[in-house]
Order: C-alpha cells, then structure tokens, then sequence
C-alpha cells in the first residue's frame, strides 16, 4: 500500500555544533525526533523578516 503523505523530500540546513546540539536538546526535552522537532517547529513558527502587508 502507497501512503498519500511519505516523506520523500529533503531539505539541508548548516549549523554549528552549538546549533546543531542546542536542537538536540530541544528535540529530547519535548520528547521529539530531531526531524519532527525542526518540522514542527519550521512550520508553526513561521515569521516574515518584512512585516506583511494585509
């Protein structure tokens, strides 16, 4: 069976390590994989570096 929604994509973001082991952390203190903690996080905090305009 073919799921609609698989994750097929990816996309690559640089850090340094101090970057990349404070989402460690954030990811494990809620209780997340390092891919849903960045997903969840990307796509709910979304905010525009130029105020939008209605």
């Amino acid at each position: 069976m073919v799921e609609k929604n698989r994750r097929t994509k990816n996309i690559q973001v640089r850090v340094t390590d101090d970057e990349k082991e404070a989402i460690e952390k954030e990811a494990n203190r809620a209780g997340l994989s390092m891919a849903s903690y960045v997903r969840t996080t990307l796509l709910n905090n979304v905010q525009s570096a130029k105020p939008v305009k209605p």
